[in-house]
């Protein structure tokens, strides 16, 4: 009677411990890789204007981006905004309705990295900057957003109320076993306590233009999904404005006295 030898012995025990490994190594590549998913966007059909209440065309600039940890942007520092943002992603407007200058839509969709970077190809953001647990802000400007004067929309969803989602990178990214749900930023999760610092924003709830800094016209009907640009104006001209204003009144008092 023959016996196998303790090398076959050896390889029958292997076999299933190998089958084992197999298996768990391929049921870990089926699970969420160590990244979320950040899509972000307006709705079909959203109204955005500049500070004239015209349609936008394709030379405005759409970011999901952040302020670095150390720096809260304000209206009276605009011209420095540039010198703290980091882009997360950059989206494409588009046009929907058959004269292509009404009706527009903007998103795109990018990965926040378990380092805290980014996957987009349009971000500036500084080599390795870590965008975790930062609040994220979108910013729609024309093209050169460091001339005061400009037009600018700055707005974040605080998630401070009816339920809105709150505009923040997660301050972990798991790394492996699914945890790692898929973020869904919508211009619809914007609320009447959302101020923007710049411009005007309406989500998609009904409510009255939310107003922030900035000098815009608001058009006569503001519909369900609305943003409006608005312009900050330049130092000098506000200075000039005063000045002017003092001389009307002293060619007034003038004119009382003679």
């Amino acid at each position: 009677m023959s016996y196998p030898s303790r090398s076959a012995n050896h390889l029958l025990l292997m076999k299933p411990k190998f089958f084992l490994n197999f298996l768990l190594l391929g049921l870990l590549s089926t699970l969420s890789p160590a990244a979320v998913t950040v899509t972000w966007g307006s709705l079909d059909f959203t109204q955005i204007l500049d500070s004239h209440g015209a349609p936008l065309d394709s030379s405005y600039v759409f970011q999901l981006g952040v302020f670095s940890s150390t720096y809260t942007p304000v209206v009276n520092d605009i011209a420095n905004w540039s010198s703290h943002w980091q882009v997360f992603d950059q989206a494409d407007y588009q046009t929907l309705d058959a004269s292509g200058t009404t009706w527009a839509t903007f998103g795109s969709e990018a990965i926040l990295n378990n380092n805290g970077t980014t996957s987009s190809t349009a971000a500036t953001a500084a080599q390795g900057f870590d965008f975790r647990g930062l609040n994220a802000y979108l910013w729609i400007h024309s093209p050169d957003a460091t001339v005061l004067g400009d037009q600018n929309l700055l707005v974040r969803a605080s998630g401070s109320t009816l339920g809105s989602t709150d505009w923040q990178f997660p301050t972990t990214v798991a790394d492996c076993c699914g945890a790692n749900l898929p973020l869904q930023w919508s211009v619809s999760d914007l609320t009447p306590t959302d101020v923007p610092v710049v411009g005007y924003q309406k989500g998609a709830d009904p409510q009255a233009p939310v107003v922030g800094e900035g000098k815009a016209e608001l058009p006569s009907h503001t519909p369900e999904s609305f943003l409006e640009l608005a312009v900050v104006p330049e130092p000098c001209s506000a200075v000039m404005m005063l000045v002017l204003g003092m001389l009307a009144m002293l060619d007034r008092r003038r004119s009382w006295i003679g």
